[in-house]
């Protein structure tokens, strides 16, 4: 069995997931769908339409201030490294992006390759940074000059995902601005 460089490091430092990420895919393998599951925080796990080669999760929801929550969003896409995209939403407007990861400066000493980085988007990298202040807008027209992929209608690409692997964009919402437009989304 062929396997990245990347995973035998990574195995050996403890990442089991990552050997299974860089083993080439059988044609043959048993797909399994695990239903999603979210934690108090908003995380979540097993959004992936198929474990047995891929994760989607998310980390912990943010609390920005100002009605706003951020979350990293974190796939391998059955790849040999790790993408991450930043969820911002403004729950006093109930709207949300998605804005995918650029490539690193720096790679983490520790764990898989970071292929697409939410770090790389934010000072002192980057010019994203986010504010009591920050609209969805203002993230959609710095991600259109700084040619960044980025996702406008996240409650669109959520719907777009089977029933079981959806998670709640604006869980953040409901966390932390219970009272708010996006918390009744």
């Amino acid at each position: 069995m062929k396997l990245c460089a990347v995973a035998i490091a990574t195995a050996l430092t403890a990442a089991p997931a990552a050997l299974w990420a860089c083993t080439p895919i059988d044609p043959n393998r048993t797909i399994f769908d695990n239903p999603v599951v979210i934690a108090a925080d908003g995380s979540f796990d097993g959004a992936s339409e198929d474990e047995s080669v891929s994760f989607l999760r998310g980390n912990p929801v943010r609390d920005i201030g100002g009605g706003r929550t951020g979350q990293i969003i974190e796939t391998n896409g059955g790849s040999c490294g790790l993408f991450q995209s930043l969820l911002f939403v403004d729950c006093t407007r109930g709207e949300a992006i998605m804005v995918n990861g650029i490539m690193p400066v720096t790679q983490p000493e520790d764990g898989m390759d970071v292929l697409e980085s939410t770090r790389a988007l934010q000072p002192p990298d980057g010019p994203l940074a986010l504010t009591p202040a920050t609209s969805v807008a203002e993230i959609a027209a710095l991600a259109r000059r700084q040619v960044w992929r980025f996702e406008g209608d996240v409650p669109g690409m959520i719907a777009r995902m089977s029933p079981q692997n959806r998670y709640d964009p604006f869980i953040g919402c409901k966390i932390y601005y219970p009272g708010s437009a996006g918390a009744l989304i």
